[in-house]
């Protein structure tokens, strides 16, 4: 009996102890090198990737690395698997590895930053934390062994377009802590303007997979290429840092740089220059005052691309029974707003013809036509021209007239005439009304002046010189004498101020003189009367 209880127990010690293994987690740990440390460009490296577990390793998937960059895959991938298992206090600890080496090129020199490797295992995605590789020319090494460094020259995107803005930098990587860089001076630029630069001499730690380096950014720059061939010419520039408590500083030289650029397809009518990933959305507000009804036109820009660096005012958009003023322009980061003002030029029913806005898209190298359809808007006739088309009077005579023969004609009379009256008061109180509330909205959307002639002199004047656009008034404007020039120009101030709202600081008699100076002008030079 008692032998039976001690081969129970140890036969229960020996299932809990293959319970216990089990039940014991998955552990997975990656590590990766690169060999050799230094990568020149069109010379075979390898990124050697080890994988750990306490499981056998199922690899799945494998990193594309024909994604990153200009790298390209030589061969395939070597893979190595071992097994080591020890017996440790009563556990056996199993180790399963896969080594596996990528044989890989670059035919570029860049600086490959904020990428990943991908690996799919036993059903688990596992990603390789972000790693930075330089790839470097042998011309830019710096062969001095007291200072050992590496210059490197990198830009995003990698495909551009012209027109299409491209950030520049100019990276300095080192063991070696810097105390000073100077630059001695910038490089010159063929094929593209710089909109925007930046000197940096921060130090930022950067992991080359298990070493630490130090990265200097030397100089950055926003360029906007206009070429099909974008190059930069050598700089210099200088480092200041200790050895050993003494000072060295060592002049250095970033070697010329050469992007090749591409071309945009034939461009489509209207095609304005916006090159990037966009969406557009629009909107119509009517605005009405006792002179005249408008519209605001809205449209609005939103994505990423160059629509912080180009000329929306070339975005012409042209109607035959509207004449259009702008646009005004709202840019931000990410989004532009652009107003266009439409004044119909007749009343009743009038069609908006369809508008067509081209934008290159960089990722489908294709054009995107975004289309804002036709419509239709009717335009109501003002209080004085509705009533000078409705003969009152005559019907009016016609009840007078009527044949009275008895009582209850006459009453039928007073009924119809009473009825009329009413319909009539009811017309004018609810076009009273209407008009009050139309000047309420107006007021909180646009500054409203006392004084409104000058409106009606500027349409009037406006129309008299058939100007098509704002630019053809400037050039106008430009060749008159300092005083013509000097009424025209207080007039288009408060014209302009008065539609979008802007305080302009006038008084109501100051606008008056401008208004009459104007009308004078008017009257001398075009014979026009109030």
């Amino acid at each position: 009996m008692r032998y039976k209880n001690r081969l129970t127990t140890a036969l229960f010690l020996i299932f809990l102890f293959f319970i216990f293994i089990s039940s014991e987690d998955e552990i997975i740990t990656i590590s990766a090198k690169i060999e050799p440390t230094t990568i020149y460009v069109n010379e075979e490296f390898k990124i050697i990737v080890t994988i750990e577990s306490n499981e056998p390793i199922n690899i799945q998937e494998l990193p594309e690395f024909d994604k990153i960059y200009e790298i390209k895959v030589l061969r395939p991938p070597q893979i190595e698997q071992k097994y080591e298992a020890t017996y440790l206090s009563y556990r056996i600890n199993k180790i399963y590895t896969s080594i596996i080496t990528f044989f890989l090129i670059c035919e570029e020199e860049v600086n490959i930053q904020g990428s990943s490797l991908k690996f799919k295992i036993n059903n688990k995605i596992h990603i390789l934390k972000d790693f930075v590789i330089p790839i470097i020319s042998k011309s830019s090494i710096f062969t001095d062994l007291t200072f050992q460094n590496i210059l490197s020259f990198s830009y995003e995107p990698k495909q551009i377009f012209i027109g299409q803005p491209l950030i520049c930098e100019w990276i300095l990587f080192s063991k070696q802590e810097i105390d000073r860089i100077d630059l001695l001076n910038l490089p010159l630029i063929s094929g593209g303007v710089f909109k925007k630069i930046e000197v940096q001499n921060n130090k930022e730690v950067i992991s080359l997979f298990d070493e630490q380096i130090n990265k200097y950014t030397i100089l950055k720059l926003l360029v906007l290429p206009d070429s099909t061939l974008l190059s930069f010419d050598k700089f210099d520039f200088k480092v200041f840092f200790h050895v050993n408590d003494e000072k060295k500083e060592y002049n250095l030289t970033f070697q010329d740089k050469k992007i090749n650029i591409f071309s945009l397809p034939s461009t489509p009518q209207n095609f304005f220059g916006l090159i990037g990933n966009y969406s557009i959305s629009y909107n119509f507000k009517r605005v009405e005052n006792k002179n005249n009804i408008f519209y605001i036109l809205e449209i609005i820009f939103t994505g990423k691309g160059n629509h912080r660096y180009i000329n929306f005012k070339k975005l012409k958009i042209e109607q035959q029974h509207f004449n259009i003023f702008g646009p005004d322009i709202i840019q931000s980061e990410d989004s532009v707003i652009l107003d266009y003002y439409l004044y119909p030029k007749q009343t009743g029913f009038i069609n908006l013809d369809q508008i067509n806005i081209p934008v290159f898209n960089t990722d489908k190298k294709d054009y995107d036509t975004f289309i804002i359809p036709k419509s239709t808007f009717y335009i109501s006739q003002n209080f004085d021209q509705l009533f000078s088309s409705f003969n009152f009077t005559k019907n009016i005579q016609q009840f007078s007239n009527k044949n009275i023969s008895n009582f209850f004609d006459l009453f039928n009379f007073i009924d119809i005439y009473l009825i009329f009256l009413m319909l009539f008061s009811l017309i004018i109180i609810s076009l009273f009304v209407n008009k009050i509330f139309n000047q309420l909205s107006f007021k909180q959307n646009i500054k409203k002046y006392d004084n409104q002639d000058i409106i009606n002199l500027w349409h009037t004047f406006y129309r008299l010189n058939n100007f098509k656009n704002d630019s053809e008034i400037e050039k106008w404007i430009d060749n008159q004498p300092n005083r013509i020039k000097q009424i025209i120009q207080n007039v288009h101030s408060v014209y302009y101020s008065y539609f979008l709202g802007n305080s302009i600081d006038l008084n109501s008699r100051k606008i008056k003189n401008i208004a009459n100076n104007f009308q004078k002008y008017l009257r001398k030079n075009y014979k026009v009367n109030k």
